[in-house]
């Protein structure tokens, strides 16, 4: 049995842990019992990031680990919020933004502006992944299929593919034609998903 601080509480967890992925595991577990959603984890005082795989694979040593939850309807509110703003306030100026610095010439700019929205471009799938594996689009009027990912996806992967060929006319025109109004429907899809959140 080993102790585990959730939200200031110690709890005592049973069970034979043979690397931190079982005991994280066993925590989202516990956290989803109560309807509750992991927001951080600190093992012997450190950041712990989940998604790095190699860590996960360590095996358990006794560390203290420290967990913060939340409740699951408010951490899904938090992030349909972030979406909208961080879709209003980055995206769609950006890419306006580095469309238009392509057009005019800009390309190391515009190229090193492109790799920011990439990354973003692939926060916001992420997030979307995480509202749709809780049962976000379950009750909206608006489809996930209607959000159109696989083509966004695929206007990526053009994208990428036409700047690797140093094609940035066409750059540009899926930035300005095809990307900016599927963000401008996430956008829609996000007002209407916090409507129901």
């Amino acid at each position: 049995m080993m102790e585990v601080n959730i939200n200031g509480d110690l709890i005592d967890i049973k069970g034979d842990f043979i690397n931190l992925r079982d005991i994280i595991e066993k925590l989202m577990e516990i956290a989803n019992d109560n309807r509750r959603l992991i927001t951080s984890i600190s093992i012997d005082d450190e950041p712990f990031d989940q998604a790095d795989e190699t860590s996960l694979d360590l095996p358990y040593r006794g560390q203290n680990i420290y967990v913060i939850t939340e409740e699951t309807d408010k951490v899904l509110e938090k992030s349909v919020e972030e979406g909208i703003k961080h879709i209003r306030e980055s995206l769609l100026a950006g890419v306006k933004e580095v469309a238009m610095e392509f057009r005019e010439g800009s390309i190391p700019e515009a190229s090193k502006q492109l790799s920011i929205l990439v990354d973003s471009f692939y926060w916001l799938l992420d997030l979307v992944d995480f509202l749709a594996k809780h049962g976000i689009f379950n009750d909206t009027d608006i489809k996930l299929n209607d959000f159109q990912i696989s083509d966004f996806v695929s206007f990526l992967k053009e994208m990428m593919d036409s700047q690797e060929s140093r094609d940035f006319v066409l750059v540009s025109d899926l930035l300005e034609y095809e990307i900016y109004p599927l963000l401008e429907k996430w956008l829609e899809l996000f007002g209407h998903v916090k409507e129901i959140v």
